[in-house]
């Protein structure tokens, strides 16, 4: 999958996507790369330097609701260090819980404290909400609660795709089509009404 993204990105300079984690996602891309495809290697780093692949868990993908607050504040912690250090001067603002729940009421401190900005977490199910989500010690963090696998919905005069990787690989297809997206809403090409 991750192959099949650089190559999209090559062909897309706008192209954007979102990496979860390095141990169930990135180690196999790399290991294999280093084998097969040696010239990724060094191409999907430099993608993460420009911020065009954007990590967005850690080492792994803990359901939070289910792990101790240590294990939690572990894998942030090694999940920056691991991240920092291929690619220096990366900004990883938002933190995403991939398919998972809401997580227990420590989640706002403990991502502020490792400099997260900002709060995902995505379900098949339900409606999109955005919130302030207060910890126990009061700290605040905007929250996104996303769905994925819709298509179709606009929102704001923007349209929003979404086809979860579980269901779909990468295609040119989707990059394709939001190339028109822009044509079709007055108000991405700035004629719209501004705030």
């Amino acid at each position: 999958m991750i192959r099949q993204v650089l190559l999209l990105m090559r062909e897309h300079p706008h192209y954007v996507w979102q990496l979860e984690n390095e141990n169930e996602q990135l180690a196999p891309f790399l290991e294999k790369a280093r084998r097969q495809w040696p010239e990724l290697v060094d191409e999907f780093w430099q993608r993460v330097r420009e911020g065009r692949i954007e990590v967005i868990v850690a080492i792994t993908n803990p359901r939070i609701s289910e792990v101790y607050p240590e294990l939690f504040v572990r894998n942030l912690v090694l999940g920056k260090e691991y991240f920092r250090r291929h690619a220096p001067g990366i900004q990883q603002k938002v933190y995403n819980a991939v398919d998972l729940m809401v997580g227990h009421g420590q989640v706002p401190q403990l991502l502020a404290g490792a400099d997260y900005r900002y709060f995902m977490f995505s379900r098949p199910c339900g409606q999109k909400r955005v919130f302030r989500r207060v910890g126990l010690d009061g700290t605040r963090i905007p929250s996104v609660l996303q769905h994925y696998s819709y298509e179709g919905i606009t929102v704001g005069g923007v349209k929003l795709q979404s086809k979860s990787g579980d269901d779909v690989l990468p295609s040119a297809e989707l990059a394709d089509a939001a190339e028109t997206w822009g044509q079709m809403h007055p108000s991405i090409r700035g004629e719209g009404h501004h705030a």
